[in-house]
C-alpha cells in the first residue's frame, strides 16, 4: 500500500475534511496519489504543462482488473475529496500508453470531485480504454459537481467525455464550453450486431452514463464521430442508462 501523503509536501493542512491537503503547485498533483483516500484543495489556478504526458491522479490500469470476474481493485481509484475551490488547471496534453482502462486527468474515481475549472486540456484515449474523459475517465461511485471546462478536446473509441468518460454517479452543475469530443473507430451492422466498445458513447459532460444522474449541466460544442456507423452520440451524454434523474440539462 502506498505510504500516506506528508503534509510537508503540502501548503498545509493533515488530509482531514476539515483540513484538506492545500495545494499551489502541479507537482503537489502527485502526491495525491500517495493517498487516494484523503481530502484536497487548490489555492491557486495551476498550469499543468509540466505534467503532460504523465498520468495525473489514480491512472487506471488493466493490471487492477480480473480480467475474468470483471472485478476491479477499487483501492486503486481516488476515493477522497478534490475540492477545485473554484480554481483553474490548463495547458494539459496526455495519450494513453494502450494499458488504461479509464483516462483522465483523474483516472478513476469512488469519491467526489468538485468546483474545478479547466482550460485547454487534450486527452487522447485508444481501443484499450474504456472510458475517457477530459477530467474523469471513469466515476464509478461518489460524484462530480461544479466542475467547468473550456476548450478541451477528447477522443477515444468508447465512453468519451469532454468533462467525464463514464459514469455509475452523481453529475450536477458542470459546463463545457468550446469543446471537442472525437469518438474513433468503424462499427459495421451488416450482420445485425453491434461491435462492442468501439465507436461508441460521445458526449460533451458524459460519454456513456450508466446508472448515474445529470442534473442541471450545460453544454456547448461538437460531438464528432470519426468513422462509420457510431452508436450514441449526443450532447449532454452519448448514452444514458437507468438513470435515476436526468433534469434542468441543456446543449
Amino acid at each position: 500500500s502506498a505510504d500516506n501523503a506528508e503534509s510537508a509536501d503540502f501548503d498545509g493542512g493533515d488530509g482531514s475534511e476539515s483540513a484538506p491537503y492545500r495545494i499551489s503547485k502541479a507537482d503537489q498533483l502527485l502526491l495525491v496519489n500517495n493517498d487516494l483516500t484523503a481530502c484536497y484543495q487548490l489555492d491557486a489556478d495551476i498550469d499543468l504543462s509540466s505534467l503532460s504526458g504523465k498520468s495525473v491522479i489514480a491512472g487506471y490500469t488493466y493490471e487492477y482488473v480480473n480480467m475474468t470476474t470483471g472485478d476491479m481493485d477499487m483501492t486503486k481509484t481516488f476515493s477522497g475529496v478534490f475540492d477545485g475551490n473554484g480554481h483553474t488547471i490548463s495547458n494539459y496534453t496526455y495519450t494513453t500508453d494502450g494499458n488504461h482502462m479509464a483516462v483522465g486527468i483523474f483516472g478513476a474515481v469512488t469519491g467526489t470531485v468538485k468546483n474545478l475549472n479547466a482550460e485547454n486540456i487534450e486527452i487522447s484515449g485508444d481501443t484499450s480504454a474504456m472510458a475517457t474523459g477530459g477530467i474523469i475517465g471513469y466515476l464509478l461511485s461518489g460524484s462530480a459537481s461544479g466542475i467547468n471546462v473550456k476548450n478541451v478536446k477528447v477522443s477515444s473509441t468508447n465512453c468519451t467525455g469532454g468533462i467525464i468518460g463514464g459514469s455509475m454517479a452523481a453529475v450536477s452543475e458542470c459546463t463545457a464550453e468550446d469543446s471537442e469530443v472525437f469518438v474513433l473507430g468503424d462499427n459495421s451492422f451488416t450482420d445485425g450486431l453491434v461491435q462492442c466498445d468501439v465507436a461508441e458513447c460521445g458526449g460533451l459532460i458524459v460519454g456513456g452514463s450508466f446508472a448515474g444522474s445529470l442534473d442541471n449541466c450545460s453544454a456547448k460544442g461538437t460531438v464528432t464521430a470519426e468513422g462509420n456507423e457510431p452508436v450514441g452520440l449526443g450532447g449532454i451524454a452519448g448514452c444514458i442508462q437507468c438513470s435515476p434523474s436526468i433534469t434542468g440539462n441543456k446543449a
